[in-house]
């Protein structure tokens, strides 16, 4: 399964959500309880890989910084993350940054030591 695109956050976490909560009714039964905590916490790290490798293109800076970790966060605080990023992406859709130049526009910086000058030519 992946995100589909335009697809927000909290809808496509709820498909994942729905789809794992099926897969838990086959899960076996645990004696040991020290057991029990390890399986779940790898399928809440299982969880995460999956979630994470299903999202589009859009939220891959967010999914490399979250994987260069030295350990996964829960998805709860996953969905947290993404939830800040796609709010950045739809504000930067709808407010592009950046200066309007055409084909003859150069805009150049001049630095020295004690000080920047910036210009603009047309």
């Amino acid at each position: 399964m992946k995100q589909s695109s335009n697809q927000p956050i909290n809808d496509f976490v709820s498909q994942m959500q729905t789809i794992w909560d099926q897969l838990a009714l086959a899960e076996l039964t645990w004696e040991n309880a020290k057991d029990v905590e390890k399986y779940f916490k790898f399928c809440g790290n299982l969880r995460v890989l999956h979630f994470l490798m299903a999202l589009t293109h859009d939220y891959e800076p967010v999914r490399a910084l979250i994987l260069q970790r030295g350990f996964l966060p829960t998805l709860e605080g996953v969905v947290s993350e993404l939830l800040s990023e796609e709010t950045r992406l739809s504000i930067l859709k709808d407010h592009p940054i950046g200066i309007n130049m055409n084909k003859n526009s150069v805009f150049a910086i001049n630095s020295s030591k004690s000080d920047v000058t910036y210009n603009y030519y047309r």
